[in-house]
């Protein structure tokens, strides 16, 4: 029992960090389910579950080549039920990120400023949506601080070669989630030959040659493991053909700055800490009372991160528009955001700990509010934001104060700012806290039953369609589950339409008057029918095939159903009737 004790004492934040996402689920478990109406992370999903029949039927989708994301994610899902591998995927990521941004901090900035940034980073809303949905952003996110960590331990510890080809080993996982992470090769060079400065010359040949052998080692494990599951050995090549082709072409999806910036909430915290860090480092160059080594290699990385997300933005790359892509800043983010945290240092053990566990209050209170809109995204409290930031700016202002000798100063402007977040972060009261939690209750109840429901019928479309061929039918506005489904099945490659009966991809007025289809849509119907004749009709209607007939008669086709297969999930009831579809005789 004394042992025990010991270890927990001696290892309390890392206990801490492991508890945290247990309570932020029992506040709200949205996070943690893909949100429905999305598209991307659903066919990562149906990679989850139905790994070699999509390499085979889509051998050049570029989705399968991320595969550092989605072998574990089809392993979790192999040895799992679907909602326990729910949770193992995205919860062992989660402990990964934020125990590896731990172990970097510590030796910098200490145990206490480590596990304050771990957690507050644990909380970050943009984080939770990132690590709690199937796209890549989070496993990204991962695998860069993993990365850094090595490259840690590579600079501090005896057996450095073992580091660095480790350091290796998850820079390759991390670029093989996306290509777009090769432009943080500059962030990661800065900050190891910052953190290793003594020995980087020394070091450099074995260091870059130990390196490359890492990369080279998952990318062989990963390109065997492809091709035993039926892939191609050169699993990458989709990823390269689909960057190649998309250089120098204009960004379907891009918009003007103006238009974006202004409302780009995901952009706030990174913009304050990024204005600090600069104001910390040129401190740091042009004082020596203020010169903290230590620190600086944690934001360098970060200020090199936005100098080169700025860089691609500017080149027409959308990476500051979405938050998906603003994510990649997180894992440098919460590095910088350590820094300040230092001064905590100078706190008796009892201060430490209440102004801890307050920050951290002020932080998680405001994820009650967080919710799912009406177009199935998950939303994050604009509250958390401006506490974050103000957060933050406390810790910058006293360790500033504290290093030109005015930490009584420093406290008032911390104790002040931490006042004003406060205000905020109880601003609705309890009574309407404690609403939202319920609220939350059936939220969560909703996610899970869509997450739940999209895996059977993935275990159904498995056994009843093997070569992946089926199309896919339904009315958007029934039920948002089914473009989940859909897009599970690389939406894009098998999708008919979102309006059903109407044959319309998608309606481009608001009007419900039936529209005349294009000769173009004609000519793309009738080539995809006469490739695919079978068709699945997501509908909770009951006269779909007739509906389906008059539809098809307009483009020179008639159906018969096949098969039709209930699918109830407490919250969720629909019929997935099976369609063939064959030409007109009088159309022949």
């Amino acid at each position: 029992m004394r042992t025990l004790k010991r270890q927990i004492k001696a290892n309390w934040e890392i206990l801490l960090l492991l508890l945290l996402p247990v309570l932020l689920l029992l506040i709200n478990q949205i996070w943690i389910f893909n949100p429905n109406g999305t598209i991307d992370p659903w066919v990562y999903f149906g990679y989850f579950i139905r790994l070699k029949q999509y390499l085979i039927a889509f051998p050049e989708a570029y989705y399968g080549s991320r595969l550092s994301w989605i072998l574990p994610g089809h392993l979790a899902y192999s040895l799992f039920s679907p909602l326990i591998a729910n949770y193992v995927l995205h919860l062992g990521f989660y402990y990964l990120a934020t125990l590896s941004l731990y172990f970097i901090l510590k030796p910098s900035v200490g145990r206490r400023a480590a596990f304050l940034a771990s957690a507050s980073m644990g909380c970050y809303s943009f984080f939770l949506l990132a690590i709690g949905w199937d796209y890549v952003d989070g496993a990204g996110i991962t695998y860069f601080l993993l990365t850094a960590l090595m490259l840690s331990w590579a600079a501090r510890k005896e057996s450095w070669t073992i580091w660095m080809f480790l350091s290796g080993v998850f820079f390759g996982a991390l670029i093989h989630t996306n290509l777009v992470w090769l432009a943080f090769i500059p962030s990661l060079i800065i900050y190891y030959v910052l953190t290793n400065r003594p020995d980087w010359r020394r070091k450099t040949f074995i260091s870059v040659a130990a390196f490359i052998v890492g990369i080279s080692t998952i990318t062989l494990l990963l390109g065997s493991m492809n091709y035993a599951v039926g892939g191609k050995f050169v699993f990458f090549m989709p990823s390269v053909n689909f960057a190649l082709s998309s250089s120098g072409q204009p960004n379907p999806w891009r918009i003007d700055w103006h238009q974006w910036f202004l409302s780009a909430s995901w952009l706030v915290l990174p913009l304050v800490v990024l204005v600090g860090s600069t104001v910390t480092l040129a401190l740091s160059k042009f004082r020596k009372s203020f010169e903290q080594a230590d620190t600086v290699p944690l934001q360098a990385i970060f200020v090199t991160s936005c100098l080169i997300m700025i860089f691609l933005e500017v080149k027409g790359i959308s990476v500051l528009q979405h938050p998906f892509y603003a994510s990649y800043l997180i894992p440098s983010l919460f590095l910088a955001i350590g820094a300040p945290l230092k001064s905590l240092v100078t706190l008796s053990n009892g201060r430490f700990a209440a102004v801890a566990t307050f920050a951290l209050i002020l932080i998680i209170f405001p994820l009650l509010a967080a919710y799912l809109s009406d177009d199935g995204l998950v939303l994050v409290s604009d509250d958390q934001r401006i506490i974050f930031c103000l957060l933050f700016l406390a810790a910058f202002l006293f360790s500033i104060a504290s290093n030109f000798n005015q930490k009584r100063v420093g406290s008032i402007v911390a104790i002040l700012l931490l006042t004003i977040s406060t205000s905020i972060s109880f601003s609705p009261g309890w009574n309407a806290s404690v609403k939202q939690l319920q609220a939350n209750i059936l939220t969560s109840k909703v996610a899970l039953d869509s997450q739940l429901t999209a895996s059977n019928v993935q275990k159904l479309l498995k056994e009843i369609d093997p070569t992946v061929s089926l199309l896919f039918w339904y009315s958007l506005k029934e039920l948002k589950i089914y473009r989940s489904i859909a897009s599970a099945t690389l939406w894009g490659y098998r999708f008919i339409s979102e309006e059903f009966p109407s044959l319309q991809e998608y309606r481009k007025v608001s009007s419900n008057e039936p529209m005349p289809l294009s000769p173009q849509r004609l000519s793309e119907l009738k080539s995809r029918f006469t490739t695919s004749s079978k068709i699945a009709i997501f509908s909770q209607q009951k006269d779909v095939l007739q509906q389906a007939i008059n539809s098809l008669k307009a483009v020179g086709f008639t159906a018969k159903s096949t098969a039709t297969y209930p699918i109830e999930q407490d919250t969720i009831a629909f019929t997935i009737t099976i369609i063939e579809v064959s030409k007109l005789k009088d159309a022949l």
